[in-house]
């Protein structure tokens, strides 16, 4: 059975694109509004990562969907593919030539890494079907 998820205040540190973010008093129903790019779509994660307490599959779809990847090699030699769970927090820039987070950012998610199910091993990525 669901339940009604009723936020009276949201408060937002190290998720994706914000570093820190406070909404108060929001009501039964809020208007999120904003031009392309500002975080809207952020914030929405932000209510379902916290809403399914960080499940890893609730994880797993969300980077699927934005097609966000981490590449690997199975015993063969095949490439595999992993969600990116790194992407997720503040400050992680993809391109800084080893595809993760800085040292002191990676020891603060390894806790939470470690507590879910490993990955299930992919061979490709997944369909783009929605």
């Amino acid at each position: 059975m669901a339940y009604p998820l009723h936020l009276p205040s949201l408060s937002v540190e190290g998720f994706r694109g914000i570093s820190s973010l406070e909404l108060v008093n929001l009501g039964r129903i809020t208007l999120l509004a904003g031009k392309h790019g500002v975080g809207k779509t952020t914030i929405l994660e932000a209510i379902k990562v916290f809403a399914s307490r960080g499940d890893y599959r609730t994880l797993s779809e969300l980077l699927r969907k934005r097609e966000e990847f981490v590449t690997g090699r199975d015993e063969d030699g095949d490439t595999i593919y992993f969600p990116d769970l790194a992407s997720l927090f503040h400050n992680y820039c993809p391109g800084d030539g080893n595809n993760s987070p800085s040292a002191g950012r990676m020891s603060q998610l390894t806790p939470s890494i470690d507590s879910v199910a490993p990955p299930p091993n992919l061979t490709q990525p997944p369909d783009h079907a929605t």
